[in-house]
């Protein structure tokens, strides 16, 4: 979970896409397919309650791009 945390930190520390990608596919390498997978659920957005419109910038587009490489 710390690692996790670092990369969301990590993520929400810049405003560069291609970074932030970089950050998120660098964290989801390095889980095995399991951590992987609730991960990019968390890194999807969808970690919070509907009603809270916070998001971690990192689209679904580019989520899909990094889960399959």
């Amino acid at each position: 979970m710390q690692l996790l945390a670092t990369a969301c930190e990590a993520v929400a520390g810049t405003t560069k896409k291609l970074l932030k990608t970089g950050i998120v596919a660098e964290y989801l390498k390095s889980r095995t397919e399991d951590e992987a997978t609730v991960s990019a659920v968390f890194l999807s957005g969808r970690a919070f309650p509907a009603w809270e419109e916070t998001t971690l910038q990192v689209g679904g587009r580019a989520l899909w791009k990094i889960v399959g490489s």
